[in-house]
C-alpha cells in the first residue's frame, strides 16, 4: 500500500483520518488538567501570602522571591516549586497538542467521494492490507 500511494503514476491519492474527536478529548483532557493545577496554585498562593509577613520588623515591605524561597522557604514555597514544574510540563504539552491540531485543521481538506471510491477499489483489487484496517475509509467525515 505504501508503495502504490508513494508512486507518481497512482490514481489512489493518500487517505488518512484526522481523529477529530479523539484530538478532541486529549484537548478537553489537558486543559482540565492544566486547570486543576491552576486551582492547586491559586490556594498555594494563598496559603503563602497568608503566612508571609507583609513587612519586616523595620517596616521594609517584604519582597516574593524565588531564590529566597529556595534557600529560606519552608515546604509549602518548596510545593509551589514542584507544581510550578508539573505546570509548566502540562502547559507544553496543552501546547504541542493544540499546535498540532490547530495545523492539521488549517492544512486539512476532505477527501472527495471519488478520491474514497478509488482507493476503496484499489483496496479491493489488491488487498495489501488485512480488511479490518481499511475501516477507517468508513468515516468519511473524518478523511
Amino acid at each position: 500500500l505504501a508503495t502504490e500511494l508513494a508512486s507518481a503514476e497512482t490514481q489512489v491519492k493518500p487517505l488518512y483520518r484526522k481523529f477529530e474527536y479523539l484530538n478532541h478529548r486529549v484537548l478537553l483532557h489537558l486543559q482540565d488538567e492544566l486547570c486543576e493545577l491552576e486551582e492547586q496554585l491559586r490556594v498555594v498562593d494563598e496559603i503563602i501570602a497568608q503566612l508571609s509577613p507583609l513587612s519586616t520588623d523595620s517596616g521594609m515591605a517584604v519582597t516574593a522571591s524565588r531564590r529566597g524561597d529556595a534557600v529560606h522557604g519552608a515546604e509549602i514555597h518548596h510545593q509551589r516549586t514542584a507544581l510550578l514544574g508539573k505546570i509548566f510540563v502540562k502547559t507544553e504539552q496543552y501546547n504541542r497538542a493544540m499546535s498540532a491540531y490547530t495545523a492539521l485543521c488549517r492544512g486539512a481538506v476532505g477527501a472527495a467521494d471519488d478520491q474514497i471510491g478509488t482507493y476503496r477499489k484499489w483496496m479491493d483489487d489488491h488487498k495489501p492490507i488485512h480488511e479490518m484496517e481499511t475501516k477507517f475509509l468508513d468515516h468519511k467525515q473524518d478523511l
